[in-house]
């Protein structure tokens, strides 16, 4: 309907009149335009609001339970495919929906909850910096370090030194 009429507006009668259409053209004229209008409200109604979000099955939101299933395991070595198994998708349809649904890529979101768990035993003990970084699940101290420095501009001690016992 775009492609005849740019504005969005349908034609009225008056135009129709005006380039010499009949009566009974502009009534046939009239009655589609009415079923296209019926049809789109009919489907817009029935068909495209009854579906359902692809994260959301049987009522329950999967995301939440990703998203839980993460937090309790965000101490181990924890993949996209594992967690993608876990929960019957395919990694790659996985990474999407889990994309939009949460605004971040896995390995961005797993990063952010390490990195939280990790800035309150930063301010809160005097725990080295390696063995935060392996009670938070990170790989390694280096993983630890970029995490602090990308999200805060600044090293992991000098974020210790700044927000120490501030928890």
């Amino acid at each position: 309907m775009s492609a005849l009429f740019p504005s969005g507006k349908l034609p009225t009668m008056d135009w129709l009149q005006c380039i010499g259409q009949s009566d009974e053209a502009i009534r046939g004229f009239k009655l589609n335009m009415l079923l296209y209008e019926l049809l789109s409200l009919l489907y817009s109604r029935f068909v495209s609001g009854v579906r359902r979000p692809e994260l959301v099955r049987s009522g329950r939101n999967i995301t939440m339970q990703i998203i839980g299933y993460m937090t309790s395991h965000r101490k181990q070595h924890l993949e996209a495919t594992d967690v993608a198994r876990e929960f019957g998708y395919g990694r790659e349809h996985f990474c999407r929906l889990f994309r939009k649904a949460t605004g971040k890529t896995f390995k961005e979101f797993l990063t952010d909850l390490r990195l939280d768990d990790a800035c309150r035993k930063l301010s809160g003990s005097s725990a080295s910096i390696a063995s935060i970084a392996r009670e938070c699940g990170f790989p390694d101290t280096r993983a630890l370090q970029t995490a602090v420095q990308r999200k805060y501009g600044i090293r992991a001690q000098e974020y210790r030194e700044r927000y120490e016992n501030r928890n």
